[in-house]
């Protein structure tokens, strides 16, 4: 007989383990739905994947999403907030290492760009590149660090303004990409005012128009640009790891990573 599923009390890490198969590499038991606590899946294929909340987030859970990212592909930990603690897996990076790293993801995506253009010019098959997601916790505070340390480390002689603005422009670069699959992965975290800036950026457009994000918390029905016709979450009490998944504008109820207390 079928015997319905419950929640745990917590879904973390060593138990999403179980959900993750090696023959789709790609996707990653990230969630469990709640109605009937089945896994649900993102695609880290993709070159963007939004997880957006509106106004707190607990940091448990973008610490238990990034260690079980960890255990599957390479990472850039992000994090000018300072909330996620370094693992054996991954290094989280805030400060002049995070300004650094926009040097590293933007050199390795031009490489990867232009063996992927010849190849696509020669008619031969792109190369498959390995997957390295980077993984961006706070990205209106990366975008502020960008500026800080841009201004601070800008060469005797050369317009500040002129060299803030480029290197933010880096940061979108990047994120943009190249119109061929190099195997780059942005996991872009901030709560939803802090990405109204971004509206007129090609990434940000793109991703609303798919309708697909991750959202943490409550406060969906009630938000203006990510808000959802289907959704009434009023009489929810929300816990620190519940939210949606929406994908192509289908919405479902999700109970996500987090770590338990120490």
């Amino acid at each position: 007989a079928f015997k319905i599923k419950t929640l745990p009390a917590v879904y973390t890490p060593e138990l999403a383990q179980q959900y993750y198969t090696p023959d789709k590499p790609n996707l990653m038991p990230f969630a469990l739905e709640t109605k009937f606590a089945e896994p649900v899946y993102l695609d880290v294929s993709a070159r963007i994947i939004p997880i957006i909340y509106y106004s707190t987030i607990s940091p448990s859970v973008i610490q238990a999403f990034t260690e079980f990212a960890s255990r599957r592909w390479k990472l850039y930990v992000i994090d000018p907030k300072k909330q996620l603690q370094s693992t054996d897996d991954f290094t989280s990076l805030s400060g002049a290492y995070a300004y650094n790293a926009l040097y590293e993801l933007h050199s390795e995506m031009l490489k990867r760009h232009k063996q992927a253009k010849k190849a696509a010019q020669g008619g031969e098959e792109i190369p498959h590149f390995e997957r390295i997601l980077c993984i961006i916790n706070g990205f209106s505070a990366f975008e502020d660090l960008i500026k800080k340390q841009a201004e601070e480390n800008a060469a005797e002689g050369v317009n500040i303004q002129e060299e803030v603005t480029r290197r933010v422009g880096d940061l979108h670069l990047v994120i943009n990409g190249s119109p061929y699959d190099i195997g780059l992965t942005f996991v872009i975290i901030d709560k939803a005012s802090s990405l109204y800036h971004c509206s007129g950026r090609e990434w940000f457009t793109e991703r609303l128009k798919l309708n697909s994000f991750v959202w943490i918390g409550a406060n969906l029905a009630s938000e203006s640009t990510f808000r959802h016709s289907r959704v009434s979450d009023s009489k929810i009490d929300f816990g620190d790891d519940l939210g949606y998944s929406v994908v192509k504008g289908s919405c479902e109820m999700i109970k996500l990573l987090n770590c338990t207390e120490d």
